[in-house]
């Protein structure tokens, strides 16, 4: 193997590196969302942040993974923080 195509299984490794963690951080939001969907018990589809924290972490999602996908959902306007620590899907 010549150094060419060294160079160009290592850039192709790494592009695969790279669609592994997107693919793993987009699996782990929509898990985080479907357990924001199961939270919203009250009228108004709110719940509490330590609520999901409690259930993230028996899913196996570490608390900074979590906090990580709040801030992530609230960018996009997919979720909104009130500052009691009540949540809401918009």
């Amino acid at each position: 193997m010549d150094e060419e195509e060294f160079n160009e299984l290592m850039r192709f490794q790494r592009m695969m590196a790279q669609r592994i963690v997107t693919e793993t951080d987009t699996d782990t939001k929509i898990t985080v969302l479907n357990l924001i969907n199961d939270l919203n018990t009250d009228k108004k589809g709110r719940f509490r942040k330590e609520a999901l924290l409690i259930e993230t972490r028996a899913s196996g999602i570490q608390d900074s993974e979590t906090l990580r996908i709040i801030e992530a959902l609230k960018n996009d306007g997919l979720v909104a923080e009130s500052p009691g620590g009540l949540m809401q899907r918009t």
